[in-house]
């Protein structure tokens, strides 16, 4: 199965990477529809040894983390694809992982209900660990864009903040933190994303969410294949559907440019590149404003 997507930095914005159960690594290159060449030649696919689970892209575009099936978090420099960096103090599968705005943390998450932090300047050095607060799988993590707290949610529906960079769970009030600009929104529950939840849904209906890098754009991938899109926040249930994948999306991310979706069908093995149109100047009540096409 595909498991992983995630998108390089405006410096590279045609570059997105992928991992699943096939064990590699590979980066693609949304222009030309195709794998990417790194600078040797060479097609950019490496061999991870196990099963990647989840990846992500330092903000600076030099590395890629991997979270895999045994528990190891592998990083690799994404010019050369040569691994640099293996650890292992999780034994069940790395659900989700994500660097922080700066890329100074490396936040990973696990079907243990762990969280761990590590430093990436301290030679990604734990910095602190927690299994207090989720009692299943961390689905989905987010840096606040200040980079003082750190949000998780797993299986359950349950959201725990916490304070970086020491990882101490945040014991103030909720309220306090409603007006947190969040730097992504993955987390699928949240009042900005009240509206992907239909009548009917339930907690295992909807897998992923993203949200565009202009803040316009919500999308939220389903259990059933179809990819649903909407205006953000997205506090209405007025939006676009589209199909294409035969198998549950397990994985979303937009380009940083914006131009481009890509959506990973998990046992349907395909990577979908889902073309964004965006309405120029202030978004209008219309309905078809806002747009995707299979690119």
């Amino acid at each position: 199965a595909l498991n992983g997507v995630a998108s390089f930095p405006l410096s590279s914005p045609d570059l997105f990477c992928s991992t699943g159960g096939d064990c590699t690594l590979r980066i693609w290159n949304s222009r030309h529809r195709g794998p990417h060449t790194l600078a040797n030649g060479q097609t950019a696919v490496r061999s991870t040894g196990m099963p990647g689970m989840c990846c992500t892209v330092s903000p600076d575009g030099r590395w890629i983390a991997v979270g895999h099936d045994g528990g190891q978090v592998t990083v690799w420099e994404s010019e050369t694809m040569l691994c640099s960096l293996e650890n292992a103090f999780r034994k069940r599968c790395i659900s989700c992982i994500s660097y922080s705005p700066d890329g100074r943390l490396l936040a990973v998450g696990s079907r243990e209900g762990s969280v761990d932090l590590y430093g990436t300047q301290e030679k990604y050095r734990r910095l602190g660990s927690s299994t207090a607060n989720h009692s299943t799988t961390v689905t989905s993590m987010d840096y606040s864009s200040d980079r003082r707290l750190l949000r998780t949610c797993d299986y359950a529906g349950r959201i725990a903040h916490w304070v970086l960079p020491g990882l101490k769970a945040y014991t103030g009030h909720e309220s306090d933190l409603r007006d947190v600009e969040w730097h992504t929104e993955t987390c699928v529950f949240s009042w900005s994303k009240k509206g992907i939840w239909s009548p009917g849904y339930t907690i295992s209906d909807i897998n992923c969410v993203a949200l565009s890098p202009s803040r316009r754009s919500l999308v939220a991938a389903e259990e059933d294949g179809s990819v649903r899109l909407f205006r953000y926040p997205a506090v209405g249930d007025t939006c676009q559907i589209y199909s294409g994948h035969c198998s549950a999306v397990v994985a979303l991310m937009f380009s940083s440019d914006d131009r481009y979706l890509f959506t990973v069908g998990g046992y349907d093995l395909c990577i979908f590149q889902w073309k964004h149109l965006r309405a120029e100047g202030p978004l209008q009540a219309k309905s078809g404003m806002l747009d995707f096409r299979a690119d």
